[in-house]
């Protein structure tokens, strides 16, 4: 499977949200050029750009860095988006591994996380092929993850370890001191995948109320 590079951009910068905050911005350089270079000299063979500015505008607001980029990429691709190279293939994903219900949508979720922590929207290729996804949050006590999908058919490959093992790093890189993630009753696969992975059954019982309906 292969983990694409994200690089975040606002105001023609490399940034960090924290918190998802469009407010509270760590700029990492202010030569995304240089940045993505690095990542291609690691070893990169693709690159998804994130205009934060554009998924909040909603139309595209860093151009001039993100052609830049492109240009400076060579014949290393790059992908361009609010955090998501394509959202019918997420949807469809996400629907093969029965994640999605009657009464949630799934495009709202992406629109939404777009606009809140989009550089934890993290998504998985193999081939070229959309085969994992996870979606991740931090809220300042503890971290979730939504949506971890691996396709059917690429399952037993270690690509769920690998998108989990990606989601830990920039909750760390982000001061999250702790992890939580919630696994429907009827799913033991699930539960033992992530007890294999070192997450335990809380003494807990999870309450949940919907605040904006998904008509």
């Amino acid at each position: 499977m292969l983990l694409i590079p994200a690089i975040d951009l606002k105001d023609g910068q490399c940034v960090r949200l924290r918190q998802g905050r469009m407010d509270d911005v760590t700029v990492f350089s202010d030569d995304p050029v240089d940045v993505a270079k690095q990542w291609i000299k690691a070893g990169a063979r693709r690159l998804h750009l994130v205009d934060l500015d554009g998924a909040k505008a909603g139309e595209p607001r860093n151009l001039a860095a993100i052609q830049a980029i492109t240009e400076a990429a060579g014949d290393i691709p790059v992908q361009v988006g609010g955090g998501i190279r394509d959202e019918d293939a997420v949807v469809a994903l996400w629907a093969n591994c029965e994640l999605t219900r009657p009464w949630n949508d799934p495009r709202r979720d992406i629109q939404r996380k777009l606009t809140t922590q989009a550089e934890l929207f993290l998504v998985g290729e193999s081939g070229g092929v959309l085969v994992a996804s996870a979606m991740a949050g931090y809220d300042g006590h503890r971290g979730w993850v939504n949506y971890l999908a691996v396709a059917p058919a690429c399952r037993g490959q270690g690509y769920g370890r690998q998108m989990m093992r990606a989601v830990e790093q920039r909750l760390v890189e982000l001061g999250c001191p702790k992890l939580n993630l919630q696994v429907r009753a009827e799913n033991p696969a699930a539960l033992a995948f992530y007890q294999r992975l070192g997450y335990q059954v809380d003494a807990a019982v999870s309450l949940g109320k919907r605040l904006i309906a998904d008509d």
